[in-house]
């Protein structure tokens, strides 16, 4: 099943990469942008792939980042309950065991 997954999610980059390249030829008027200076002129299409391709590798990078610190955040919530929990157990068993000794009236167990 990884195998087939694997697979189609080649299939997808190799069709994307097949339609951008078929987009950036059929998009041939030349475009000139300006980010505080000239740049080009260069195809519409070269400049609208370059766009797509740099967006997708800052969400990745992003997404990355924010998944990573979203699920060591859960892991910390989930443990931190866990620990609470533990802690009120053993809190119990310690007020279990100071109450059926009936030697100790001090509140420490054992002797």
């Amino acid at each position: 099943m990884k195998r087939m997954a694997g697979f189609l999610v080649f299939l997808l980059l190799v069709l994307v990469v097949l339609a951008g390249f078929l987009f950036t030829l059929n998009n041939d008027t030349p475009a000139t942008l300006w980010f505080g200076r000239n740049f080009g002129p260069y195809s519409l299409g070269l400049w609208v792939l370059g766009a797509f391709v740099s967006g997708a590798v800052l969400g990745l990078v992003a997404g990355y980042g924010l998944w990573s610190k979203l699920r060591l955040r859960l892991e910390m919530r989930r443990l931190r309950r866990e620990l609470e929990d533990e802690r009120r157990s053993a809190q119990q068993l310690r007020d279990r065991l100071v109450s059926a000794d009936p030697d100790h009236s001090d509140g420490q167990p054992g002797a």
